[in-house]
């Protein structure tokens, strides 16, 4: 009985055998396994990849001109744009909404023209003697120059005032030219509904409509106006909304 004793404390003394590249048992037993067997850890990186990941499979690649009405995967960095995110969309107003300002500005340039033109027919003579060479110059500036800042105006209006979708939020500019511009967001995570609504039957044969969405943190509404392809814009937001519920960033 002694001798077995005295076994039993000599194998208790006896250092237990490590893996080289391994950490310590929880349970104290002899078995050490390696580091890189342990499972991977949920911290925001992991949910950064994975979010990235399935993103890409609703939205593969790039599609769209930079003067377009709607670009995916656009080339874009905006200035409080998170380092860990991701543009996937980019939709302005279809560009047939801007058929009317620029037919009206077309024939305001060449009304003077038809106008000489039909004086000219009718043997029809207009007194503008009164009017030096300078002072007709000047009018003429003056009144082209009206033209060209409705058309700036106009232009930047459409051009700066992008619907913006990235693997965290949505962003709606509204910029004022010339004035000021104000953007609205909205978490991915927060939306509880994206709605398409038709814009008439000119936005229906040119395949444009309205994008409604919904907030379910303070139930508010942001609209997208006259987007083309409302329906691919639909549910490519409400994908990317389902990645992000699936994939948040809240308890991290």
């Amino acid at each position: 009985m002694d001798k077995f004793n005295q076994s039993e404390q000599k194998l208790n003394k006896e250092p237990r055998p490590l893996h080289s590249n391994g950490m310590a048992n929880p349970f104290n037993g002899y078995y050490y396994y390696p580091t890189n067997m342990q499972p991977p850890q949920t911290n925001r990186e992991y949910v950064m990849r994975m979010r990235e990941k399935e993103a890409d499979k609703i939205v593969p690649k790039k599609i769209g001109l930079t003067w377009g009405s709607m670009i995916l995967k656009p080339n874009l960095v905006f200035e409080t744009q998170n380092p860990d995110e991701k543009v996937y969309v980019l939709v302005r107003a279809h560009w047939l909404t801007n058929l009317s300002w620029v037919i009206k500005n077309l024939f305001l340039i060449i009304l003077p023209f038809i106008v000489s033109s039909i004086l000219v027919a009718f043997n029809a003579q207009m007194d503008i003697s009164f009017l030096s060479s300078k002072a007709a110059t000047i009018l003429a500036l003056v009144y082209y120059s009206f033209i060209f800042t409705d058309i700036v105006s106009h232009f930047i209006d459409w051009y700066f005032d992008p619907f913006i979708v990235t693997d965290q939020r949505i962003m709606d500019y509204d910029y004022r030219p010339f004035s000021s511009y104000s953007v609205s967001e909205v978490n991915l995570q927060d939306i509880q509904e994206v709605k398409e609504r038709s814009a008439g039957i000119i936005g229906d044969i040119f395949n444009y409509g309205n994008v409604l969405v919904y907030s379910a943190s303070d139930r508010t509404e942001m609209v997208c106006l006259k987007v083309p392809s409302p329906t691919k814009v639909r549910d490519i937001i409400t994908d990317l909304s389902n990645v992000a519920k699936t994939y948040r960033y809240d308890n991290l």
